[in-house]
């Protein structure tokens, strides 16, 4: 006879599950309260500044430079003096570039693996800079966006916001301010 195997996963889903509850950790009940408050304070800020900061970057540098301060904007201006690619097309690539050192950086070895996406970023982007391939101002912002991402306590919630950082990257690079606005809209939809 033909034999079939069936391979059980062993993680159980409990439903209906909200956001915040992404949001906590266990560690989180045995702190004291003021500690384990400002540590969910400071994940919901890197939430927000992983999903939202490369789109807020594209969006003001491409569609609504009016909103940058003088000194920070003779400051960008400068430093893309020299690069031939639009804001959009560093960002997205930069983006690009990060999730491909992530995902290599999470095949490897742990010890090796971490090791080598940090450190990977850092070369990388330090070499596209002195190339004069990207610059600086966005190797910052992908950088920040990508740290926070860390911070999330459920890898799953952090896989998404990875997606939806590029999606809102895209949106911001279609419509400014506007695509954003869209963009948060459905997602908060579909979350809802």
């Amino acid at each position: 006879g033909l034999m079939v195997e069936f391979k059980a996963s062993p993680v159980a889903f409990i439903a209906p599950a909200s956001l915040p509850e992404f949001m906590k950790t266990s560690e989180d009940c045995s702190q004291h309260f003021i500690a384990a408050s400002y540590i969910r304070l400071i994940r919901w800020a890197s939430f927000v500044i992983t999903l939202l900061l490369p789109a807020f970057y594209i969006a003001i540098a491409v569609y609504h430079a009016e909103m940058i301060p003088t000194e920070m904007l003779l400051s960008i201006i400068d430093s893309k003096q020299s690069v031939p690619f639009s804001t959009t097309a560093e960002i997205l690539g930069m983006l690009v570039a990060f999730e491909l050192l992530q995902e290599a950086g999470l095949r490897l070895p742990n010890p090796v693996g971490q090791t080598v996406s940090i450190i990977g970023a850092l070369i990388v982007g330090q070499s596209a800079v002195d190339a004069k391939v990207i610059s600086p101002i966005t190797v910052i912002v992908v950088a920040l966006a990508g740290i926070a991402g860390y911070t999330m306590p459920s890898q799953d919630v952090g896989t998404a916001l990875r997606i939806c950082r590029f999606l809102l990257a895209a949106a911001a690079s279609l419509a400014g301010m506007f695509g954003i606005a869209v963009g948060s809209a459905l997602l908060l939809w579909h979350l809802c």
